[in-house]
């Protein structure tokens, strides 16, 4: 039988959609893929905030640096 390979967005989506059927609780799940339950909770809350892209992943660079130089007085 050969492997079936998965990206992590299908995980995700399959994730939830498991706990939607009411198949797996949220413990369960987390505990089988490996994930925090804070981490699905943040997924479930982005799943219903209607977003089409909701499965994607997000970058985690910061969005500003408050001790950086201000660009006039580097330049």
């Amino acid at each position: 039988m050969p492997f079936v390979e998965t990206c992590r967005m299908e995980e995700r989506v399959r994730m939830l959609s498991d706990y939607a059927l009411g198949h797996w609780s949220v413990r369960d799940l987390c505990r089988r893929s490996g994930v925090s339950r804070d981490t699905f909770y943040a997924w479930r809350k982005r799943q219903m905030s209607g977003a089409p892209d909701w499965f994607v992943d997000r970058s985690h660079g910061t969005v500003s640096c408050p001790h950086r130089t201000p660009s006039a007085l580097a330049d």
